[in-house]
């Protein structure tokens, strides 16, 4: 699986520029190619448009559910 800064690169993208077509800072999308746990579903889904992959590839399904506060609490319970 390629990380987030692998797929930017392969696509000559800038930082820069993925993070203007997502209304963000440079910094913020530079945390997210560290911490692709940290987008939004819009950002992600965003992200896989502009540089060509699927929603799984980058941000495995662990990820998600991990995020999801009703999972933790069943997680939790168990």
């Amino acid at each position: 699986m390629l990380t987030l800064r692998e797929l930017r690169k392969q696509r000559g993208i800038s930082q820069e520029q993925l993070a203007g077509y997502l209304g963000i800072s440079r910094q913020t999308y530079a945390r997210y190619e560290r911490r692709p746990d940290l987008l939004g579903i819009d950002q992600a889904q965003t992200l896989c448009n502009l540089l060509g992959c699927d929603f799984d590839s980058l941000v495995p399904v662990e990820v998600c559910l991990t995020n999801i506060p009703e999972f933790q609490l069943v997680q939790d319970a168990s």
